[in-house]
Formats: structure tokens, C-alpha cells, sequence
């Protein structure tokens, strides 16, 4: 009880007070709290308002920034009627270290007369930092802050829930699952970095999580989407996920939960697939050897003629055709373009072709078993199935 008068008596002392040694305009700066916890999001108003009104000024103000804490501006109103100037600033501040922080902040006045103002203002310079001004820094107290540590360890910290959804809980074969989930709410920016833990026998390819803030008058929402994609060979489980967290509001311990999940990959039909003929049923027949040495002499010297011809003939037609495909499918380009089997493996899987996910999933099981790939092979098999979607 009395940490808190105490606390309340420094907040009125602070709200109150004039700036001393300036006679010309009055200040305040009012905070939400003065012991606010770790990561705790916290309302600071600023308040100027000109006193002397036979002078013309102009304020400059901003909080200074610094690694012990995050700070952003709400809102700022700004009257500028001369011989009478005033603004108020809102902003909301997270600190990020516990024990005693200090927050600095920046006034520049800036003093003009009548003549200056109606000069800009008849001139292209129409904006109040393109006045002719003779500017004063002044020296604000800071705002000094005991920043509390949280009670208990947490991945969040404020006021959310949680939503998540499942593309689907049967797949086949390395064809891949999305899972999406939003945690929205108001507090410290929702961020975790592990949303997930690994799974035994599943590929998992993420984004980086989309943050979409909502300002609003009494501080910020936040919402975080992510968007997880996973692919097995075999059924699978997405376990439970649990996020700790404080909402140092109202002083109190949550979870948020993403709960456990079950997928079926479909077995492949060998015996269907045998009968459809894709699957071959006899060994592979010795190669047939035939001496061509013969015949290749003769033919040689013509097979280069017509190939150099067809080149210098076709291969503006190529060209062409080439980029028509590449402007049809983005894809192609991309594909062409990759140098890393990680990254073909995140455009295949996020392509719709089931044949182009597939191999996708090939390459991702060659990539976890660290058996030698080749690049080229899989980008030649990638735009052949592309080639085969466009017919």
C-alpha cells in the first residue's frame, strides 16, 4: 500500500509540474505507471501549451530512442494558432530490461513572428518546419521507470487469445498440410519463436509470421498469422502446444493451447499402380550394342551443318516461346533462378500441382537423409511436370 501512494504521489508530482527556468510555455508528461512489469505496454501523454502569447512559437518533439525499451507514437494533436500554440502526444512504451530505465526525451522551440509565418505561408513553403525560426533545445526532466520483472516465464506477455486451422487430416504422400494460426490481442508484439517443436519423419517449411498492428486511442492490437506446411511419407502427429502467458494488467497467468492433431497419409496402391501401367513389372532389358562408328563418320559433317542451321533458325522462336512460359508461370523463372535445394523445396511445396509437391517431398527426404542431390536434375524433372501442366 504504500509502494503504491508512493508511486501515485511521484506520477502527481510529475503531471503537475511546470517546466522551470522557460516562461514562455507550460509542460506535462503524464505516465500510465511508474513500476510497470517487463514487456508491460505503457501510455505516456505529453502535453505543450504556449503561455507567453506575445511571441509566435513552434515545438519540435519527439522521445528519444534506446535499447532498454520500444517506444511508438498513438496519436499527436497539434494546434499551431500563432500567439497560442499547443500539442498533446500520446505514445506506448515496452520496456525491455528489468530494474530502472530512463526514458529522454527531445523539445526543440522554435521562435518566429507574424511576418515570417505569412511569408511561408504565401510561398511554396507551406509546412511549419520550413519557417524562418530561431530555434531553442530545451532540456526536459526524464521519466525514470523500476521496471518489474514477469512472475513467471512467458511467451507472451498482455491480453490474447489464439485461433488455428488445418488444411486438411488426410494427405497423401509427401503432399503437405498447412497449418494456420492467428494470436491476436493487446500487449507486447505476439511473436514466438518456436510455434512449433520438430516432428520425428516430417518436413516442416514456415514464413516468417505476418504482424498487422491496429492502432488505437488507449495503445496497440496486434495480430500475428503464421503459416506452418508440413509433409511426411507416413501418418503423423501434431502434438499439443502450450504458450505461456501474462497479462500484467490485471496481474494474472494464462495459457493459450494449439491443440493435438492427427494425420492420415494414404498408403500408395502398388498393385493399382502396376496395372495402370505405371509401375514397370519386368526387369529392365540389357542395353542393345551396335557399332554406329561407321555410319557416324559419314554423317557427321552433315549433322553439324543442319544443327547450326536449325540453331540460327529456331532460336529466336525458342527465345520467344521461352519467355511467353515464364510470363504465364511465374513459377518457371523462379525455378530456373533457384541455386539452393532448400529454397526448390519450398516452391515446389508451395506450388497446387499434387506431381510438382511430390517431387518436392523426394527432394526434402534426400535433403534429411544428407544423400547427395543433384540441383539440376530436380529443376530439369520440375519443368518438364510444368511443361506437361501448360499441355
Amino acid at each position: 500500500m504504500r509502494k503504491s501512494l508512493g508511486s501515485l504521489f511521484a506520477l502527481l508530482l510529475l503531471a503537475l509540474a511546470p517546466l522551470q527556468g522557460y516562461e514562455d510555455f507550460d509542460y506535462r508528461i503524464e505516465s500510465e505507471t511508474l513500476t510497470p512489469y517487463l514487456k508491460e505496454g505503457v501510455r505516456i501523454d505529453v502535453s505543450l501549451k504556449q503561455k507567453d502569447t506575445k511571441k509566435v512559437l513552434l515545438f519540435s518533439f519527439a522521445p528519444q530512442k534506446s535499447d532498454d525499451y520500444r517506444i511508438e507514437e498513438l496519436t499527436s494533436e497539434i494546434d499551431e494558432t500563432p500567439h497560442h500554440t499547443k500539442a498533446h502526444y500520446r505514445y506506448i512504451l515496452y520496456p525491455l530490461k528489468g530494474g530502472n530505465i530512463t526514458v529522454h526525451f527531445t523539445l526543440l522551440k522554435r521562435i518566429t513572428d507574424e511576418h515570417k509565418l505569412a511569408y511561408t505561408a504565401s510561398g511554396d513553403r507551406d509546412d511549419s518546419k520550413g519557417i524562418e525560426a530561431t530555434e531553442v533545445p530545451v532540456v526536459l526532466p526524464p521519466l525514470e521507470l523500476h521496471v518489474k520483472g514477469l512472475p513467471h516465464k512467458s511467451d507472451l506477455v498482455g491480453d490474447f487469445h489464439i485461433e488455428s486451422r488445418l488444411s486438411a487430416t488426410l494427405t497423401e504422400p509427401y503432399k503437405p498440410v498447412t497449418l494456420r494460426v492467428r494470436i491476436e490481442g493487446s500487449g507486447y508484439p505476439p511473436l514466438v519463436h518456436t510455434l512449433l517443436p520438430p516432428i520425428d519423419g516430417v518436413t516442416r517449411f514456415s514464413e516468417t509470421p505476418k504482424l498487422t498492428p491496429i492502432k488505437e486511442k488507449t495503445g496497440i492490437r496486434y495480430r500475428a498469422d503464421y503459416l506452418i506446411a508440413l509433409s511426411a511419407a507416413r501418418n503423423f502427429k501434431i502434438p499439443v502446444r502450450i504458450l505461456h502467458a501474462f497479462d500484467p494488467k490485471k496481474e494474472r497467468s494464462y495459457t493459450l493451447t494449439i491443440p493435438e492433431r492427427n494425420i492420415t497419409v494414404k498408403r500408395v496402391d502398388v498393385t493399382a499402380l502396376r496395372h495402370e501401367g505405371i509401375v514397370d513389372t519386368k526387369n529392365t532389358p540389357p542395353h542393345f550394342r551396335f557399332d554406329w562408328d561407321a555410319l557416324y563418320r559419314i554423317v557427321s559433317y552433315l549433322a553439324a551443318f543442319v544443327a547450326g542451321w536449325l540453331s540460327a533458325s529456331f532460336y529466336p522462336i525458342l527465345r520467344r516461346k521461352r519467355r511467353a512460359t515464364r510470363l504465364q508461370n511465374p513459377l518457371v523463372a523462379k525455378i530456373e533462378a533457384c541455386r539452393d535445394p532448400k529454397r526448390l523445396v519450398a516452391l515446389l511445396f508451395a506450388s497446387r500441382d499434387a506431381a510438382l509437391q511430390r517431387l518436392g517431398g523426394r527432394l526434402a527426404d534426400a535433403l534429411d537423409a544428407q544423400a547427395p542431390v543433384s540441383l539440376k536434375a530436380y529443376k530439369k524433372e520440375a519443368l518438364s511436370l510444368l511443361q506437361k501442366e501448360k499441355r
